[in-house]
């Protein structure tokens, strides 16, 4: 009876560590998926507000783009981009010249190229 007893403590012991396992590397998994969305926000934030370039990431948004290349607003996950710029060949100050940066809805940076 008490052998009995030990190999039923035994294997539920184990699918203890099972659950365990599983659980730490569904924590890492998140983490990592958090990790490449928060890169990529910050990427798309550093290109369009400080180097007055259009995002990577974001996709501009087909309702609100302009017929001139590329303004309009940039949707990324958990935050948009608001742009307008030079985009033409006739250009000569081709690039952004106004960008607005917004987290789920709150502006966060408005940059104005000189």
């Amino acid at each position: 009876m008490l052998c009995l007893t030990k190999t039923r403590i035994k294997r539920k012991g184990m699918t203890n560590m099972k659950k365990n396992k599983i659980f730490k590397r569904f924590i890492i998994v998140i983490l990592i998926v958090i990790t490449i969305l928060l890169t990529m926000g910050v990427v798309d934030y550093q290109i369009s507000t400080h180097g007055f370039e259009k995002p990577i990431f974001a996709r501009l948004n087909t309702e609100t783009s302009k017929k001139d290349g590329g303004s309009g607003t940039y949707d990324g996950i958990g935050y948009s981009i608001e742009i307008n710029g030079n985009f033409m060949p006739e250009d000569k100050l081709k690039g952004v010249t106004h960008a607005r940066f917004y987290i789920l809805g709150k502006e966060i940076h408005y940059a104005i190229r000189d």
